[in-house]
């Protein structure tokens, strides 16, 4: 858990799999006839994790973007 490679790999899984269920979510509602605001609009919850998601992703990168170019000894 603490090699920078795997918390990289489980935020993008995880942004991954929300855009997934998202994705999946108005696309049915689509189907069964409603407007893609409407489906938006009934998965908003959804929509908010996956921009946390996101955000959280982005952080997490930056971080370990930084702490890679940080050459040892004390800080």
């Amino acid at each position: 858990m603490r090699q920078a490679q795997f918390q990289n790999d489980i935020f993008c899984l995880r942004e991954r799999d929300l855009l997934e269920r998202f994705a999946a979510e108005v696309s049915q509602c689509q189907a069964q006839g409603k407007s893609k605001e409407y489906a938006f609009t009934l998965n908003y919850q959804l929509a908010e994790d996956l921009g946390r998601a996101f955000s959280d992703r982005a952080v997490v990168h930056t971080f370990l973007d930084a702490e890679a170019s940080v050459t040892s000894g004390p800080l």
